[in-house]
């Protein structure tokens, strides 16, 4: 996850890359919620 957050802000930086911006987001937010449902099945 933190790959992708380090994405999102180095894409941000310039109008080049800021349309990637998103899509870093996206993914961090893809994988936080992989992430969330594992530990859900450990607990369970």
């Amino acid at each position: 996850m933190h790959i992708a957050e380090v994405g999102a802000y180095f894409s941000d930086q310039t109008t080049l890359t800021a349309p990637l911006t998103q899509n870093f987001i996206t993914a961090r937010n893809g994988f936080a919620e992989i992430l969330a449902e594992r530990l859900e099945k450990r607990s369970a």
